[in-house]
């Protein structure tokens, strides 16, 4: 036991007798009090101490925060000396603080104190100034009373458990921050800093019972029989490697994942390496030396490609594997041309270097236009009219862009296609005014009404003039130009009277459309001017007969002499058709 250990058990004990010698002489005054208590009048009910005015000490008052209290707060009516007051805080409650005068602590001023210990003892303290939170190591009990340790303080097992406080608190300045083992002993292997990862305070500084190295590294094989100072010389284990570079150093080239082909189970770096894992030797490349590829034991950066060892061949191409394998030796080649481009027709009996030349294979086309060009002033679909078995004959069919009849079916190609430009044709869009115009004006461009693909004078006879012209069996059959001489149907017409001048059945108007329609002459539309008391329709004569009014059908002139007595009729009349 150390000498501070007895000193605090000696102060304890000392304490512990004035306590209970200090209980022994409260308890040897009760029976007095009690005894002068007896003498005490009987108190009325509601009656309060500064009520009795024979008593001049009932009528004080205390000063402050304790004024205008109830006086039985604090004193009985044994005794007002003998203060009987439990305080809340219950540490006030015990030991000296329940034996010394209230005076100590409570002043004339009123004032409640302060609780905290060092309001009273911070002069007695063997402490720094600082240092003011007593209670929090101390007890009520007595100075030497100390709580126990938190729990989380540091253990104090092993080389702790006989140290004073002051070992670790100088000057019994109590710590700003948790303290760990470097806080006392310093840095060490190298800058540890953790020392419980590895040492516990109960053992001294010897290693933990059951230390397990695999925690920080696993050691197998060679490593297992390695004395430590190979990984740690003197004594430094922080920063120690845990990688094999890390020792070891990187090898082949740069390699640095050693555990790839090596493990330290396997003495002398034997390798346990499946070289098909990274690349798969077969063929050629199984009886081949390593150093062929790997030249001075260098294995990082070696190609893994076939063009990373041979290059690329044939005009660029880099996918060896496509037309050769390692299993076929001298390069003798294993591919499927139909996989690129099937070999049909004439294509089958072309030499190579047709499509190859210089064995260049990387750039060669796989369309027709890529070696015979776009044709027919720039088709490029050859395969929609030709096969491979020649370019005649064509397996075009027109009827699928335009269907050729009549006139059409006889025509030269030539005669849509110059220069057999098929990309194109006279006459597109597919409509007949894009050839042969609009003949008609451009009001009748729809020419497929009237006529069809045999010739154009052969008029179908299904034709219906347009309104409001309507034609007669006569005139239907006629040709048209005898009506329309230019055939531009907007422009002026041929007069009726051009045909029908030595027929006409009377004097006068030349404009027939105006009173006949062209199916027929009778088929008259002329709506006479109104006469006074005259019906121009129905069964009246004048409605019927022209000729009344109008003698030897002169439709200049007319007369009333037929119904009326010779100048009997004075007004006068002039017929719509007077010219």
């Amino acid at each position: 036991m150390s000498q501070a250990t007895k000193t605090r058990a000696a102060i304890f004990v000392l304490a512990a007798i004035i306590i209970l010698a200090a209980i022994g002489v409260a308890a040897s005054l009760r029976p007095q009090e009690q005894a002068r208590a007896a003498g005490h009048p009987q108190v009325p009910a509601g009656s309060t101490c500064d009520s009795c005015k024979t008593a001049p000490l009932h009528t004080y008052q205390h000063a402050g925060e304790y004024a205008n209290l109830a006086c039985d707060r604090c004193h009985s009516t044994s005794s007002w000396t003998n203060v009987d007051y439990t305080h809340r805080e219950a540490f006030l409650n015990e030991s000296f603080h329940a034996l010394i005068a209230c005076a100590r602590c409570h002043d004339s001023s009123g004032k409640v104190p302060d609780k905290a210990c060092e309001s009273c003892h911070l002069k007695r303290s063997p402490h720094p100034a600082s240092v003011k939170n007593c209670s929090a190591c101390h007890t009520a009990i007595a100075w030497s009373a100390r709580k126990p340790i938190p729990q989380t303080h540091l253990s104090l097992l092993g080389g702790h458990l006989n140290l004073d406080c002051e070992a670790c608190h100088t000057g019994f300045a109590g710590p700003t921050r948790p303290r760990g083992c470097v806080d006392c002993h310093g840095v060490h292997h190298g800058g540890l800093t953790k020392c419980e990862d590895c040492h516990d305070p109960a053992r001294m500084w010897q290693p933990k019972e059951g230390f397990d190295h695999a925690a920080f590294f696993a050691l197998k094989g060679t490593h297992a029989d390695t004395q430590c100072a190979k990984c740690h010389p003197s004594g430094r284990f922080a920063g120690t490697p845990s990688t094999c570079v890390g020792c070891h150093g990187d090898k082949h080239g740069g390699l640095t994942d050693c555990s790839r082909c090596h493990s330290p189970e396997r003495y002398s770096w034997q390798p346990s390496f499946d070289h098909a894992a990274k690349f798969r030797l077969e063929g050629a490349h199984a009886k081949t030396q390593c150093a062929k590829c790997h030249p001075s034991g260098r294995f990082a950066g070696t190609p893994s490609t076939c063009v990373g060892c041979h290059g690329d061949k044939h005009g660029g191409l880099t996918d060896c594997s496509r037309c050769h394998s390692p299993k076929r030796y001298s390069w003798q080649p294993s591919f499927d041309h139909a996989a690129k481009f099937p070999l049909t027709g004439k294509h089958a009996y072309l030499d190579c270097r047709k499509c190859h030349a210089s064995g260049s294979f990387g750039a060669a086309p796989t369309v027709c236009v890529g070696c015979h060009g776009p044709q027919h002033g720039g088709l490029t679909e050859c395969a929609s009219c030709h096969t491979t078995a020649g370019f005649k004959p064509a397996t075009f069919k027109h009827s699928s862009v335009f269907v050729l009849t009549g006139a059409h079916a006889t025509l030269a190609c030539s005669k849509c296609h110059p220069s057999n430009a098929y990309a194109t044709a006279i006459g597109q869009p597919y409509v007949c005014s894009s050839c042969h115009a609009l003949r008609h004006g451009p009001d009748y461009a729809r020419c497929g009404v009237c006529h069809t693909t045999t010739a154009f004078v052969s008029v179908k006879s299904t034709v219906v003039h347009p309104e409001p012209i309507q034609l007669g069996d006569t005139h239907r059959a006629m040709r048209c130009n005898l009506c329309h001489p230019t055939l531009i149907f907007e422009d002026p017409t041929t007069p009726c009277v051009t045909c029908h001048a030595t027929t006409v059945p009377h004097v006068g108007p030349s404009d027939c459309l105006r009173c006949h329609m062209p199916t027929t002459w009778d088929d008259i539309r002329f709506v006479h001017p109104s006469i006074s008391a005259h019906v121009l329709e129905g069964p009246d004569p004048a409605a019927s007969d022209c000729t009344l009014c109008h003698p030897g059908r002169d439709f200049t002139t007319y007369t009333c002499d037929a119904c009326h007595a010779p100048g009997s009729v004075t007004f006068g009349f002039a017929s719509r058709h007077t010219r």
